[in-house]
């Protein structure tokens, strides 16, 4: 069944000229690598023909996490006392930033198990995490607030022999008027902190690709609700000392696109805290 579209009180086009957000939420979709014990028999019989080795170096590496992004997550959320949603099982079992119908939502480890097992990788490991970020998305918007939802991710610095020349990607949609301020002013005061960045817009990947912001658009009305994604180089925040200096730069430049003092004005959904691996504070 297709979802209704929902929106705030003052959700009106016009609106979409205060630039403001009322509410903050964090996510971090690949926040670690964990493999739940229930699910290590999946990498004993190895993906792409893959000797053992090299399945434990593509769970320790960027194919199973994006390092560096849960230490900038949780300073960021710290520092502006926001919800931070993330999940720390590997996405080699089901990538909690894919739609379930997604060709890459399952791994080479994982797209040939027999369906009962996939559905049950859905249900436990994926659906929990995105249901978390889009119940407490949706309690803030019905309460009348403008959401400003940053999913936090990371990007490895060279690719296939290319190294990549930027530190900070900001991917958005371009169409959506209030999220493209949104993006373009973050964006602006990043690099007034740090002149050393290169910040770019939807890089390495296109904003409206498929991912857990594209779908809450699809859920939400462009005046109440704004996603952003982050993808920030790996060398940038390499060590934990990085990361929190990453999160407190995130953090400042964002004071001018929030209202004061964010209100918690609303009752956080009480599923909002998922099983296993998917975790959320504030």
């Amino acid at each position: 069944m297709k979802a209704e579209l929902v929106d705030g009180p003052d959700s009106a086009d016009q609106t979409e000229d205060r630039m403001a957000a009322s509410f903050l939420m964090i996510s971090c979709e690949h926040a670690g690598n964990e493999v739940p014990p229930e699910w290590g028999h999946v990498f004993v019989e190895t993906g792409d023909g893959l000797p053992a080795e090299a399945t434990e170096a593509a769970v320790a590496g960027h194919r199973g996490w994006d390092r560096g992004a849960m230490g900038v997550a949780v300073r960021l959320a710290a520092r502006q006392a926001a919800p931070l949603v993330m999940t720390t099982v590997t996405r080699l079992l089901a990538d909690v930033n894919r739609s379930a119908d997604a060709p890459d939502v399952f791994s080479s480890w994982t797209r040939d198990r027999p369906e009962e097992e996939r559905a049950r990788l859905l249900a436990t490991l994926h659906a929990p995490h995105r249901a978390s970020v889009e119940r407490l998305a949706a309690a803030a918007i019905r309460s009348g607030h403008r959401v400003l939802h940053v999913s936090v991710h990371s990007f490895v610095d060279v690719l296939d022999g290319n190294r990549r020349a930027f530190d900070v990607g900001v991917l958005f949609d371009p169409a959506r008027a209030w999220e493209r301020r949104l993006a373009e002013s973050w964006s602006e005061s990043m690099q007034a902190l740090v002149p050393a960045w290169t910040v770019r817009f939807n890089e390495p990947y296109e904003g409206v690709a498929d991912g857990l912001a594209t779908s809450l658009r699809r859920r939400f009305g462009g005046g109440a609700y704004a996603g952003i994604e982050l993808e920030i180089r790996q060398g940038l925040i390499r060590l934990p000392a990085q990361q929190r200096i990453v999160g407190d730069v995130l953090a400042s430049s964002l004071v001018d696109l929030l209202v004061p003092l964010q209100p918690a004005t609303f009752d956080r959904p009480a599923g909002a805290v998922a099983p296993r691996g998917d975790a959320t504070s504030a």
